[in-house]
């Protein structure tokens, strides 16, 4: 009787380890799926948060170019600053911007450059503005090298101003006198001028380089560059990249801004050699 209470005394224990342990797993795998599925709902909130503000970023890059038009550009650097915490909850004071739940806005308008690489589809068209303009001011070029590797002379070209205009077929260089026209009381007046004069000269702020494949079949190809270190033109066709980080998630968006579309009527000024 004693060695069967002593088996029953063992088995209880047994089963009553066996039953702790049972919980215990339950328990724990339990706490790991709640805290799985807290995770998630976070990252979902944050994924979610990021994709939002980085909308938002886009709406403000957008904005400002409405307000300072196609040839403007901008930066809002990815870093905590003044400008990038507009969104958190106290925007005013950078002190209080917390990493874990503010977001981080940033954008780059892809516009300004001094070298530029671009494909004309037969019969049409890129136009681009011989200029930029920033917070500070607005700046042009004065020298420019137009370049293209095939069908150059299918490629017409315009530089056009508020009251005259260049036109030519081939390239550009700093050695070629093109025709120079001028319209003024709907009058028209030609002479000779050397480009880099005709973009120098200070009546000449806002010029735009029409060019145009007057080809019907074939693509052409071409480069264009601001020779003068430190001048910069506006990109017929740019990006903007917009961002937003909040935590350890990150939203970009890419959107493609068509000057060209913008710009259409300049191609009616379209003249040729």
């Amino acid at each position: 009787m004693i060695f069967n209470n002593t088996n029953k005394w063992w088995y209880s224990i047994i089963i009553s380890i066996m039953i702790i342990w049972f919980l215990i797993v339950l328990t724990s795998w339990t706490f790991n799926l709640v805290l799985s599925e807290l995770n998630d709902t976070k990252w979902m909130f944050n994924y979610i948060k990021a994709f939002s503000a980085a909308e938002w970023a886009l709406e403000l890059s957008l904005l400002k170019i409405k307000e300072e038009w196609y040839w403007y550009y901008d930066k809002i650097e990815n870093n905590i600053n003044n400008r990038s915490i507009i969104l958190s909850s106290n925007p005013l004071d950078i002190t209080l911007f917390s990493k874990s739940k503010d977001s981080i806005l940033s954008y780059d308008m892809d516009s300004k450059v001094n070298s530029y690489s671009g494909s004309i589809s037969p019969l049409s068209y890129d136009i681009i503005p011989l200029f930029y303009l920033d917070d500070i001011w607005e700046k042009k070029v004065n020298k420019i090298k137009l370049n293209s590797s095939s069908f150059v002379n299918k490629l017409a070209w315009n530089i056009v101003s508020d009251n005259w205009w260049l036109s030519g077929v081939w390239i550009i260089n700093s050695s070629t006198l093109w025709n120079y026209k001028t319209a003024l009381s709907w009058s028209f007046h030609f002479s000779n001028i050397l480009v880099d004069s005709f973009l120098s000269d200070s009546h000449n702020t806002n010029s735009y380089l029409i060019l145009f494949n007057s080809d019907s079949l074939n693509n052409i190809e071409y480069n264009l560059i601001a020779t003068v270190g430190g001048e910069f033109f506006t990109k017929p066709r740019a990006e903007i990249i917009s961002s937003a980080v909040i935590g350890k998630y990150k939203q970009n968006l890419k959107t493609m801004l068509d000057n060209t579309e913008y710009l259409n009527i300049l191609k009616y000024s379209i003249y040729s050699n």
